[in-house]
């Protein structure tokens, strides 16, 4: 499968979000920090950077946020992970907007390969320690995953 995430920098990316509401920003960057220095995967180095980057602002640190960024390069690939709500009747609804990976990705010049559904089923099959391809192979959100393990290899090639 395509690794977005792991266990540890997932609770380090919801512990820092945790102190990002409560504004408490020296103890917010300090865990997304800690999960982006897990270096698992490009996205998970752009979603913690986003965040040190805001926090580090909210500190009153313009050059050390601006400095933050340094590990955002132009060669990084990009999945948009739960970018929009896959219906039961296939219409997709935008809950978090529209294009906001894509946009970006087309700003700093990142491959981005693709967008993938909010989807329950991923969650349930995860859980299970069932490959979703592989649980779900009716889905057009297999498909999803699919073409983007091609594209990632294709690029690794």
């Amino acid at each position: 499968g395509i690794y977005l995430t792991s266990t540890h920098s997932n609770i380090y990316y919801h512990l820092g979000l945790s102190y990002f509401l409560r504004q408490e920003w020296q103890k917010s960057y300090d865990a997304f920090k800690m999960g982006q220095d897990i270096d698992l995967n490009d996205d998970n180095i752009v979603s913690a950077g986003h965040w040190m980057y805001m926090n580090l602002r909210r500190l009153g640190k313009e050059e050390e946020a601006k400095a933050s960024l340094h590990n955002i390069k132009e060669d990084m690939e990009i999945i948009e992970n739960m970018s929009y709500l896959l219906l039961g009747d296939g219409t997709k609804e935008n809950i978090f907007g529209e294009n906001g990976a894509k946009e970006m990705s087309e700003r700093l010049n990142i491959k981005f390969i693709s967008e993938i559904p909010l989807d329950k089923r991923i969650r349930e099959s995860s859980d299970n320690g069932i490959p979703f391809v592989k649980a779900c192979p009716e889905s057009s959100t297999k498909d999803i995953f699919i073409s983007s393990a091609k594209a990632i290899e294709k690029i690794l090639n």
